[in-house]
């Protein structure tokens, strides 16, 4: 039996199929990634598959899953779903998969923030999140060739790339975001 056919079937009865045909690019690409970088692919897969199982809930949803895995403190993100789904996520695929890898869990729980010291495995599927083949802003194509030579360089990229379409847009920024982008840069 697949192992992943439990996720594959949740996210599609539950996923607009825009996002579904979204969640398998990232799935396609966190497998191709891992397997360049020697990366658990296992790992990359199950968190691939769940990272946006949550994403089209209500905010009172994702508060809810929020509480059962972690205390989320920050007020933008207490108020914001985008920020919400992957801890959400993580939380939903603990309780309803039985899933208990950290590995997996960190890798949904960071997929939209990034954190410092990711493992490969969260920047994969950061990084794969955002170089699908439906993702179209200005230096993709640059991003999708930098992950494949160096998960490093690709995060900073992306980080930077991140928070400067948040900036020309009068949006707020979380401060882990900011803390990811540093800690990368630093590293380079």
């Amino acid at each position: 039996m697949n192992p992943y056919k439990p996720y594959r079937e949740y996210v599609k009865a539950h996923l607009s199929d825009e996002r579904y045909r979204h969640t398998k690019n990232v799935v396609e690409q966190a497998g191709a990634l891992a397997r360049r970088h020697g990366a658990d692919e296992d790992v990359c897969l199950r968190a691939a598959w769940l990272h946006d199982c949550m994403k089209e809930e209500s905010l009172d949803t994702l508060l809810h899953w929020c509480r059962e895995f972690a205390i989320i403190n920050n007020a933008l993100a207490r108020s914001s779903r985008a920020l919400l789904h992957g801890p959400a996520a993580a939380a939903f695929a603990r309780e309803h998969f039985g899933i208990t890898d950290a590995r997996v869990l960190d890798a949904i729980f960071y997929h939209t923030t990034g954190r410092p010291n990711m493992s490969a495995e969260e920047e994969i599927v950061f990084l794969a999140d955002m170089t699908g083949p439906e993702r179209t802003f200005a230096g993709v194509e640059q991003l999708r060739q930098l992950c494949f030579t160096d998960l490093n360089r690709a995060m900073a990229w992306a980080l930077q790339n991140n928070l400067i379409y948040l900036a020309q847009r009068g949006r707020p920024i979380f401060e882990g975001s900011v803390t990811a982008y540093n800690h990368y840069i630093e590293g380079e």
